[in-house]
């Protein structure tokens, strides 16, 4: 609770942040249906649940261990009896309104498509927690290497881009050709998403056992990268 309070920080500071991202997630609901209906927004629904998680881990919780490390409180923290992944862990619970950006606006998508209430659980269950640890891990293997601080934001603000906003999450894969697919699976996010909307009956142009596949080896890649870039204790 320790680590969350330090952490969390960033939120009980400026909360319009977290309010800025709702706004954002709203109006991007609103100008989908001028355009297309209810109808387009069958996917939002879940593209919220991993871009909102996503968002958490690969920009906050980035920036956060970031700064930190070019502060002097993450060499502190390494040379306290705190566990790494009690860190880890208290960062996520303590950044965590900033997943409520994505969240909030999928649980009114799920209700105005459709969604039962128990099918809603099972895709935020799955998709949320993945998704943010793959965020987290992927984002942590870039910036503890980052030698200059001025960098930290500078880095992890597009790289939600290059991994949200322009591969297919807010998209169908099948409007990219057939070699862009296999490309943009790589990108743990949208492999995540794939077998979303798998599960909920999407029809997808490419294999679900491939999907499944990729979105286990590209989280256990980022995940083993930051690893060994995340090191901990006196050595």
């Amino acid at each position: 609770m320790g680590v969350a309070l330090l952490g969390g920080s960033v939120f009980t500071k400026q909360p319009i942040w977290v309010a800025q991202g709702l706004v954002s997630a709203l109006g991007f609901i609103v100008t989908l249906t001028a355009w297309g209906g209810v109808g387009a927004l069958s996917n939002l629904a879940l593209a919220y649940v991993v871009t909102g998680a996503w968002g958490q881990g690969s920009n906050v919780v980035a920036q956060v261990v970031g700064y930190s490390k070019f502060g002097g409180e993450l060499d502190r923290l390494i040379a306290s009896p705190v566990k790494p992944h009690i860190y880890l862990l208290g960062l996520l619970l303590g950044t965590s309104p900033f997943m409520l950006e994505g969240l909030l606006p999928s649980f009114i998508l799920f209700y105005i498509t459709g969604y039962t209430p128990i099918k809603v659980f099972e895709e935020v269950a799955l998709l949320a927690p993945a998704s943010l640890v793959a965020g987290s891990f992927f984002s942590l293997a870039i910036v503890l290497n980052i030698k200059n601080p001025t960098n930290v934001s500078a880095i992890t603000n597009p790289l939600y881009t290059l991994t949200v906003v322009l591969p297919p999450v807010y998209y169908p894969l099948g409007f990219l050709p057939g070699w862009l697919r296999l490309v943009s699976l790589c990108d743990p996010a949208v492999s995540l998403l794939q077998v979303g909307r798998i599960l909920t009956g999407y029809s997808e142009p490419l294999n679900p056992d491939y999907v499944l596949l990729s979105a286990t080896l590209s989280i256990a890649v980022v995940v083993l990268l930051s690893l060994k870039s995340f090191r901990w204790g006196l050595r």
